[in-house]
């Protein structure tokens, strides 16, 4: 998870980027407000959470803008939260924002705003890995595979080779679905 602050004139707009990786994992209210699980039991609450470190510690002048950056399309309740870059969102309704406000309950932030302040100011952007990310992560998954087979370090034309060979042949490495199969 990274952190970035960028600034529109004086006025700070907070963004963290959260990446799930794996095929059927999805952002929803519950897991961008779900204490961290990782820290000491008396240290799970609410600030230890993806939106709660957001929203937390930080000055909040009239403008703060609030995003939340993810790799995949999140679940439909997290999704009314969903804008273009440099976009504006659609009102998310009284539900949606009381859910979140209540799975957040407690934070103290600063500059007198409460939890359904940063809230109304909080957008989710979309952004799908770009090719480049997929070919580095193949070829860094692909690399110690390679390496085991050959006895030594591939070169990068050999690592592209059975990338590619895997492209066009996806059976060769079990990658087509078993329904895919049949036909």
């Amino acid at each position: 998870m990274e952190d970035i602050l960028s600034l529109r004139g004086d006025v700070p707009v907070y963004r963290q980027v959260k990446t799930v990786e794996g095929p059927g994992k999805r952002h929803s209210i519950a897991d961008v407000c779900r204490p961290d699980t990782s820290k000491k039991e008396a240290d799970r609450t609410a600030e230890s959470s993806y939106l709660g470190k957001l929203f937390m510690g930080k000055p909040l002048p009239e403008g703060t803008r609030f995003t939340l950056i993810v790799n995949e399309t999140p679940f439909a309740d997290l999704y009314p939260f969903a804008c273009e870059r440099g976009g504006k969102r659609e009102p998310v309704s009284s539900a949606t924002h009381a859910k979140v406000v209540g799975k957040l309950a407690g934070l103290s932030l600063r500059d007198g705003r409460d939890v359904g302040w940063c809230v109304d100011r909080l957008d989710v952007l979309i952004t799908a890995r770009t090719t480049e990310h997929v070919a580095s992560e193949a070829h860094r998954r692909l690399v110690p595979l390679i390496k085991d087979y050959l006895g030594q370090e591939p070169l990068v034309t050999e690592v592209d080779e059975v990338l590619s060979g895997l492209a066009r042949d996806p059976d060769a490495a079990g990658l087509r679905h078993p329904i895919d199969q049949v036909h």
